[in-house]
Parts: structure tokens; C-alpha cells; sequence
């Protein structure tokens, strides 16, 4: 499969460019799909279907590449409101417990503490989920007084505070900038930035919010992973949940625009098995034959012919799990900023 790549009048919210290319198109239905199941869950399906329609002031969006930076995003540049996370996540949200960003941020806070560049620092996390991460750094690097968090889901939120840290239920960008302004020692963004979208704005917040010399840690997803599954018929970057597609150029750019300096930039390491398993599951979800074995209803039967579909889908994916293996196609990246 290849991208369609016919020009676009847009402009790059990285580089200001307007070269751009479509890579491919995303109607309303596949966006909710990709959060809920339409048999199983028809009207949350429909709900969350009407607002996307809602968002985008159409029933489809477009997702493009720019030519000179290769940040790729969507058409309209729309993130999920309040109202959209409300529809998607519950109390039935499940976190990950532990992230490899987390450990190489921790690591790397740890370092920083044993030279003597951190202190009893002042830690700001964006979108912190249900402060898997704020409990590793508190109380053993810094105290829970010097953290403030700010994350949608009430679920998450709720669980942040029950341990003892301020959580504050709003967009970073509304952050009050006196109350703040030169606060924060350490910023972290975990998985956050792909959903946001006025990028001058959130970096211009985010350089008044930090202190002289601070460091700022964004993960995102791997644009090279990305890449791999959507030549491969797997669309995982789905607006309005993911409008924007990082490389380490965009973050040079936008970074270096803000006052940022790119300390180091990685991409998780990950095996050759992990790698393979998640693009079968990922494929084979994508057939239609996936959907029906979801709809069986004696769950020994659906698990034996659905291990069965899934080995068939494993062989026919191996010349794609062979290049897997060989390439940087890890979940995340991430990057280290220093404020200059």
C-alpha cells in the first residue's frame, strides 16, 4: 500500500510551510470505530460518531504530510474536546502501570538529582493519567507539595488527588501564567502532545511556566512505527485522538523557536517478538473475520478460532515481521528539552 500524496492547501503548524501532501482519508465512522465497537456498543458508537461529525464540521478529515519538516497532521487540526474524552473514557479506563518513557525519564531525573543540577524541584506533568509516574518520582526525588498535574479524565484525576497531589482538571494553556510564571524545575509530557493542537501557544506556555534552566520530557508515538503500519493498511494515528505525528526535526524546529534545546533524542528498543505480536493483532483486527468471531457467543469457541485466525494472519504477515525486527519500529520516542 502507498500514500495517495496529491498537494493540499495547508500550513504546517511546525514550520509554517505549505507544501503539504495527503498521506490518506478518515470518516467519522472509522474514527469511532477505532474507540468502540459498533455491535457491541451502538450507542456510544453513534454518540461519539455524531460528535467527531461535530468537530470536524464534516463527516471526514484529511491527514497530511508537510514537505519540509514531515510533521503530518490532521485536516482539520482538530484535538478531542472535553465533551470527546468524556464519551471515550469511564472508570473502566485502564492505565498503563509503566511505561519505558517513565523509566528512561526517571533514570535521567535520578542522574540529574546524584549531580546536583535538581534539588527539591518543582515538577509540572501534563495529562498524567492516574500518576503512575508522579508516584515514582514523589516523595523520593521531590516532595508532593512541589507537583501540580493536569489531566481530563475525572477518573484519572480522582486518583491523582486520593494520593496526596494537586490535579487540576484544564489545558495546560490555561494555566494561570502569573501564578506559575517561572515555577517549574522539571515538565514532563508522556504521551500527550500528539492530541494537542496550537503548538505556538502551548510551547510559549510552556517556556513562561519553566524556571531558567529547566528540562522538559515529551514522549510521543514512533513516527517511523507509524509509518511502517499505515503502508501496511493499520491506521493507528486516528483523529481526533492523534492530530499531529512528531519527528525529531519538528521538535527541533518548534523547540529551538520557544527557547528549547534538544538534549537527547531516543526510540524504545523493543524485541523482535513484541513488535511482531502487536502488528498481527493490529492487522488482523483490521479483517472483517475478527469482527465476526467477536460476535460468538460461547467464549471457548471464539478463543480457539480466534488463536487460529490470528496464527494463519502471523504467517501470512512474516516477510512484514521480518522487516519489523530489523528496523527502530519501538512504541515511543522521546526527548529530553533544556530551557536556554
Amino acid at each position: 500500500m502507498k500514500y495517495t500524496n496529491p498537494s493540499i492547501r495547508a500550513t504546517c503548524p511546525v514550520c509554517y510551510c505549505s507544501d503539504v501532501h495527503l498521506l490518506y482519508v478518515v470518516n467519522s465512522k472509522q474514527s469511532a470505530r477505532h474507540i468502540f465497537n459498533e455491535r457491541k456498543n451502538p450507542h456510544q458508537f453513534m454518540r461519539l460518531k455524531s460528535h467527531i461529525e461535530a468537530l470536524w464540521l464534516s463527516d471526514f478529515c484529511n491527514i497530511v504530510r508537510c514537505d519540509e519538516c514531515h510533521f503530518c497532521f490532521a485536516l482539520p487540526y482538530v484535538p478531542g474536546d472535553s465533551l470527546y474524552y468524556e464519551l471515550v473514557y469511564n472508570d473502566q479506563t485502564q492505565y498503563v502501570a509503566w511505561k519505558w518513557e517513565f523509566q528512561v525519564t526517571l533514570e535521567t531525573l535520578q542522574d540529574l538529582v546524584r549531580q546536583g543540577e535538581l534539588g527539591e524541584f518543582r515538577f509540572l506533568e501534563v495529562g498524567a493519567g492516574n500518576g503512575s509516574f508522579v508516584r515514582r518520582v514523589t516523595p523520593k526525588l521531590t516532595s508532593k507539595s512541589n507537583v501540580l498535574c493536569t489531566e481530563y479524565s475525572k477518573h484519572g484525576s480522582g486518583e491523582i488527588i486520593n494520593y496526596g497531589v494537586c490535579c487540576l482538571q484544564q489545558d495546560i494553556r490555561d494555566l494561570s501564567a502569573i501564578k506559575y510564571q517561572d515555577y517549574f524545575d522539571v515538565i514532563c509530557m508522556f504521551q500527550v502532545l500528539e492530541h494537542m493542537d496550537r503548538l505556538d501557544k502551548l510551547f510559549e506556555c510552556l517556556t513562561n511556566l519553566a524556571t531558567r534552566r529547566a528540562h522538559l520530557f515529551i514522549a510521543v508515538p514512533n513516527y517511523m512505527q507509524r509509518e511502517f503500519y499505515d503502508l501496511h493498511g493499520i491506521r493507528e494515528d486516528i483523529p481526533p485522538v492523534h492530530i499531529g505525528r512528531w519527528n525529531k526535526k519538528c521538535f527541533e524546529i518548534i523547540a529551538g523557536r520557544h527557547g528549547w534545546a534538544v538534549v537527547r533524542h531516543e526510540i524504545e528498543p523493543q524485541s523482535a517478538l513484541s513488535k511482531a505480536k502487536k502488528f498481527v493483532r493490529l492487522r488482523f483486527n483490521n479483517f472483517e473475520v475478527a469482527k465476526r468471531l467477536d460476535g460468538i457467543e460461547n467464549r471457548s469457541v471464539r478463543r480457539i478460532l480466534k488463536a487460529i485466525a490470528l496464527s494463519v494472519c502471523g504467517l501470512n504477515s512474516f516477510p512484514e515481521i521480518m522487516r519489523l525486527s530489523q528496523g527502530c519500529f519501538g512504541v515511543s520516542q522521546w526527548i529530553h528539552l533544556r530551557k536556554v
